[in-house]
């Protein structure tokens, strides 16, 4: 059986939120867990294209950053530029 991304994602969100409804922070004596999911968009994406178009990657959500207040600084612009991180030498940059 194979495991979808969306799967995995609504499994971990419904273990989270089941997670935290079984305490209140009046009784909650465990320490806390914590959870990360990482998931790098920053590359260019099949699926992704039929949705936004040829070529397109999280970058271009990053580059279309607009400030909201004041002292919002955006949009963001990475240290190396806007790289592939599905390339093995661009994630091993550190």
């Amino acid at each position: 059986m194979t495991i979808t991304r969306r799967d995995f994602i609504m499994t971990s969100a419904c273990a989270a939120v089941a997670a935290v409804s079984t305490t209140t922070q009046h009784t909650a004596v465990r320490p806390y867990q914590l959870g990360a999911y990482y998931f790098p968009n920053f590359h260019v994406d099949p699926r992704n294209e039929t949705v936004h178009g040829k070529g397109w990657t999280e970058w271009e959500i990053l580059k279309r950053g607009e400030p909201k207040f004041t002292d919002h600084h955006q949009p963001k612009k990475p240290l190396w530029g806007t790289e592939d991180e599905a390339d093995p030498k661009v994630f091993q940059k550190r």
